[in-house]
């Protein structure tokens, strides 16, 4: 779709940082092999028009997988935020700027939501409707396994009785064998009727996923997300392969509209899954899932395990783009509750390394001792529907 016509400058913007205590470990992958994450670093954009009318987006950068710093990022973040005090540009400007392919992905998604949300707010009506959407509406979404073997298992079973329709599983982390009896533990608890979405985030050489597939030809598996580590000539080829045994699915692969182009000339996918920091926000997003439909294959969208403010982006985008897929909203299964958007710390100068601290402190304490406990200990049930609700995201305080 063709970008919304904003009004007015831009007169005020802040940057708003916190690290939330994680539910559960997150593995992070680096040059030196891989370390366990007990927080999310989490930043967000706030603007405010001439009118007094305001904008939120989330600009939480990955690099967990990516092997970047999100220090790079949050600085380029505050740039923008003091040359927007400094400058008060038109609102239309800065949506153009947003597509600067020399700005991190996660700070042109931080930029463009906000100012989306904004111009929805001032109009009154849902960031969904602002970007094309016929109606608001209710979505499924997806549960996300983050348990280990039994707990895994058990997590399965209570989100399906739950309501959920779909789970995801990530795989990958231990032998093929392991793999191929934890799925199919998983798909028993879960039930026939549960969509079953497996995640390798490319642990897998090109025969352990042969062999993975092969085996889980018949276990009814939805799709597998970016099976191979493999970024070599090839890849695009043992994909096609891949697909007789399961749907596959890519993710974090996919960046720009000529990644995309690749894998549809090379028949190698069936389902796209969009994260708006990955691809640079709500509007590159809209134009990837076009281009993917035309190409034949599916649009899932998920987010980066992000807080509020990203998980309600994710939603009301998908919702434009026509999505009827079981949203993925992983901020909603790793986050701990407790941040609300008009009362977390302003971020400030020696304030970081202890609010970390602190995150850290109360992630292990969620994680020590048994999951199922500590799952109930905070008030952050997932729920299997997200309500789409407007003036813009619909977010204002609560839970992060």
């Amino acid at each position: 779709m063709d970008a919304p016509d904003l009004s007015g400058r831009i007169v005020g913007a802040e940057v708003v940082s916190m690290s939330i205590p994680l539910r559960r470990r997150l593995r992070r992958s680096s040059m030196s092999g891989s370390a366990a994450l007990l927080t999310r670093e989490v930043s967000w954009l706030r603007l405010r028009g001439d009118d007094d009318a305001q904008g939120i987006g989330e600009a939480s950068a990955v690099d967990w997988l990516t092997q970047r710093s999100s220090g790079a990022a949050l600085r380029e973040l505050h740039d923008i935020a003091a040359q927007i005090v400094g400058v008060r540009p038109l609102a239309s400007e800065l949506l153009a700027r947003s597509f600067d392919p020399s700005l991190s992905c996660s700070v042109r998604a931080g930029l463009q939501c906000a100012l989306l949300d904004l111009e929805a707010r001032r109009r009154g009506i849902s960031l969904a409707r602002l970007l094309g959407a016929a109606a608001d509406a209710t979505l499924a979404v997806s549960a996300l396994l983050t348990g280990d073997g039994a707990a895994a298992i058990s997590e399965a079973a209570r989100y399906a009785s739950a309501g959920f329709t779909a789970v995801k599983l990530k795989v990958g982390a231990g032998s093929v064998a392991d793999d191929v009896a934890r799925v199919l533990a998983v798909r028993a608890a879960a039930g026939a009727a549960a969509r079953l979405r497996l995640d390798a985030n490319g642990a897998w050489n090109g025969a352990d996923a042969e062999t993975a597939l092969r085996a889980l030809k018949n276990a009814g598996v939805d799709f597998i997300e970016e099976p191979l580590g493999d970024t070599s000539s090839s890849r695009l080829a043992v994909l096609r392969s891949l697909r007789k045994h399961v749907a596959v699915a890519v993710d974090e692969s996919i960046v720009t509209a000529r990644d995309l182009d690749a894998v549809i000339a090379g028949d190698a996918a069936d389902v796209l899954v969009l994260k708006l920091e990955r691809v640079g926000g709500p509007l590159p997003a809209l134009a990837l899932a076009t281009a993917a439909r035309r190409g034949g294959l599916r649009v899932v969208f998920t987010d980066s395990i992000e807080s509020a403010v990203g998980r309600a982006a994710t939603a009301h985008v998908a919702l434009a783009a026509g999505a009827d897929e079981a949203l993925g909203l992983g901020g909603e299964f790793f986050l701990a509750a407790g941040a609300g958007i008009e009362d977390v710390a302003r971020d400030a100068a020696g304030a970081g390394a202890a609010q970390k601290a602190a995150a850290e402190s109360a992630a292990r304490d969620l994680i020590r001792g048994d999951a199922a406990q500590n799952a109930a200990s905070v008030d952050a049930t997932p729920r299997p529907w997200f309500e789409i609700r407007g003036p813009g995201l619909g977010v204002e305080s609560g839970r992060a």
